[in-house]
This record gives C-alpha cells, sequence and structure tokens, in this order.
C-alpha cells in the first residue's frame, strides 16, 4: 500500500512500459494463476509522456 501511495503522489518516479515487456493480462472471473501472459509490441504515449495505452500479444 505504502508504495503505491508513494507511486500515486510522485507519478514521474514509476517506471514506463517498454516494447518487449512481459505483463500478465488480467481475466474477467479467472483465478489469477489462469491470466494470460502477453509481450507489448506497441505503446501509445499521451501528451504528458506516459504511457495510456499499448498493444499486446498473447499466444492465442
Amino acid at each position: 500500500m505504502l508504495k503505491s501511495a508513494h507511486n500515486l503522489a510522485n507519478p514521474s518516479s514509476c517506471n514506463n512500459l517498454k516494447i518487449g515487456d512481459v505483463v500478465l493480462v488480467e481475466g474477467a472471473s479467472m483465478s489469477k494463476l489462469l491470466w494470460e501472459m502477453g509481450v507489448i509490441h506497441e505503446v501509445i504515449m499521451g501528451r504528458d509522456g506516459f504511457v495510456r495505452a499499448c498493444v499486446v500479444k498473447t499466444s492465442k
């Protein structure tokens, strides 16, 4: 909780997502063990320089 609160108060200290990063894709009603893994192929930046969206390739 404390780390999350610090990141919200200081967003510049958060790491932005990069192409090639491996991420977990959250499922709607599944257990965390069943979430899919994906690789970021493209990032869409906002005007403020932070990642706002990304294209993720999964195995399916």
